[in-house]
Order: structure tokens, then sequence, then C-alpha cells
């Protein structure tokens, strides 16, 4: 008899422990984002900052920025085209003295996701 006791008694700490443990994950999981979203940020930025040292690389040979073109043009940049993991990419130059790198989300899988943007001074910051 102590011995079912005791077996009972076990079950219903293990279904208390097993309840507890579910709705912890359940609560904190929902307000993250998934990983792959998580993985295209990372990417993205990642992108924006090898695009920034290009613009860094290219002022210090032709002493202006280029244009996301130019870039292009000088095989400066990695990825074809101005969309990257569902972000277009676009620089705004200041007359050559300075840039500004926008990567807006444009595909299904990224609209309503960040927009970021970086200057010469290569600090990302999301809007």
């Amino acid at each position: 008899m102590k011995r079912a006791v005791g077996l009972v008694g076990l079950l219903v700490t293990l279904g208390v422990v097993y309840f507890i443990v579910k709705t912890q994950l359940v609560n904190t999981g929902s307000g993250a984002a998934p990983p792959e979203q998580v993985i295209d940020v990372v990417g993205v930025k990642n992108e924006m900052l090898a695009v920034g040292q290009a613009e860094q690389m290219y002022m210090a040979s032709h002493g202006v920025y280029a244009s996301l073109n130019q870039l292009h043009k000088s095989d400066a940049v990695t990825f074809s085209g101005s969309d990257f993991r569902g972000y277009q990419f676009s620089i705004a130059t200041n007359d050559g003295q300075g840039f500004t790198l926008t990567a807006t989300p444009e595909a299904t899988a990224t609209a309503g996701g960040p927009t970021f943007t970086m200057d010469q001074t290569m600090q990302i910051n999301t809007q």
C-alpha cells in the first residue's frame, strides 16, 4: 500500500513539473522571432558591414564614396543585385563625401521586418 501511495505521489509530482515546464516554454517562446528570421537579420547586418567596408576601400582608392552600382562594377560586393535575403539594399551618397546604406524588407517572408540603416561611421541602426 505504501508503494502505491508513493507511486501516485511521484506521478502527481511529475505531472505538476511537466505542466510548469510546458507552460514556461510556451510563454517564453511566443514573443521571440522565429530562428529563420533571426538568421536573416544577422545575415543582412553582416552584409551591410561588408558593403560598408567596401565603401571604405572605395573611398581610400577613389577619394569618394560609391553608389551600389559602382560597387558592383568594381566587384567590391559579393551579392548579386541589390536584393539580399528578402531585403532591398540602396545607397545614397552625399556628394561622394558620405553615404547612407539602407536595407528595407521586401519579400513576403521579411515583410513587416525592421529597416536597417548605416552610414560611414559603420553603426547599424534599426528603424
